[in-house]
């Protein structure tokens, strides 16, 4: 009976043991469970930082409708009555120095040039006849001077002009001073000469030859 007593107290002793260490491992793993389930709570239960709104855009001010300004006449340049623009008078004054260019430099290509081919002399000779006499005239001069002076321009309108001027001519063989006329049409963007004719004489070879000093 004793052995049987002893042998019951031994299970009965590791039973107890068995229970205690199990109740042990059960506690330690509902504490190690816990200790990860606080932190959690913990930073579930922080309150959120607030975002901050972002910022509206300024508000843009209308666009005022763009200001037109007064409208303005166009300017016109002063015209005098019955003539064109300025700019027609100096084109024939160009003309008439380009003239006076040609011929003294004996260029008797350019100074036939500047003449219309229904130029008509004043002494009523054909054109051809004219053109000839001039070339041997011109050609035949060791020297040819031509100086004009007092220039007047009468536009009679945008394609007919009239010239008149003190001319002043010196070859090796002639001079004399005279005033000249001469008549222009434009012709495209240039000015030729229809008409030349001699208004006065001024002064001739012998006066002229009286004025030169010793």
């Amino acid at each position: 009976d004793i052995d049987a007593r002893v042998k019951a107290e031994s299970v009965n002793r590791a039973a107890v043991q068995a229970a205690i260490a199990k109740a042990q491992q059960e506690s330690e793993a509902k504490r190690a469970e816990l200790q990860k389930t606080v932190p959690q709570l913990a930073a579930a239960s922080k309150p959120a930082t607030p975002i901050p709104p972002s910022p509206s855009p300024p508000a843009t001010p209308p666009s005022a409708p763009p200001s037109t300004p007064p409208s303005t006449p166009p300017s016109t340049p002063p015209v005098t009555a019955g003539k064109p623009a300025v700019i027609g008078v100096d084109s024939v004054q160009r003309t008439v120095s380009a003239w006076v260019a040609a011929w003294s430099s004996r260029n008797v290509e350019s100074y036939l040039d500047m003449y219309a081919p229904e130029f008509r002399p004043a002494e009523g000779a054909s054109y051809d006849a004219w053109k000839k006499q001039r070339t041997e005239r011109i050609g035949k001069a060791r020297i040819i001077e031509v100086g004009i002076d007092n220039i007047q321009v009468n536009l009679r309108d945008d394609r007919h002009a009239t010239t008149t001027f003190s001319q002043l001519y010196r070859s090796d063989g002639y001079r004399d001073e005279v005033e000249k006329r001469l008549e222009l049409e434009r012709r495209g963007d240039r000015w030729l000469i229809v008409g030349e004719s001699v208004i006065r004489i001024l002064k001739t070879d012998e006066a002229l030859k009286r004025a030169q000093p010793n």
